[in-house]
């Protein structure tokens, strides 16, 4: 075999070559686009969850902060009624020692 028919027949599996790379590189580009699109949509869905939870979870911390002032309210409320009935028991306490008293005195004067 000569050398132009060898050099034309190398020339001919280059080109060939050389086509079926370039078309692979092609749909190898398409494939990675692809991807790329899939995984940019999966980030806005993940960004999109991200922000559903960071609201929900600042309703719930202002739950419960409100939950929290109004337990607090309710102690205060409690504390103030419960030192109130205390007050009125030792108040009622006295009165009773002086009707003691004071019954002590009448069943001594009626003897």
């Amino acid at each position: 075999m000569s050398r132009q028919p060898r050099a034309a027949a190398r020339r001919a599996l280059v080109g060939e070559a050389t086509s079926i790379a370039s078309s692979r590189s092609r749909e190898l580009t398409a494939v990675v686009l692809e991807e790329r699109e899939v995984l940019l949509e999966r980030t806005r869905l993940l960004e999109r969850i991200h922000e559903a939870l960071t609201q929900k979870v600042s309703t719930q911390q202002g739950v419960i902060e409100r939950m929290e002032r109004e337990a607090e309210a309710a102690m205060a409320t409690w504390h103030t009624e419960y030192d109130e009935l205390e007050d009125e028991l030792i108040e009622a306490q006295e009165r009773v020692t002086v009707l003691e008293g004071e019954l002590a005195g009448e069943r001594a004067r009626v003897r």
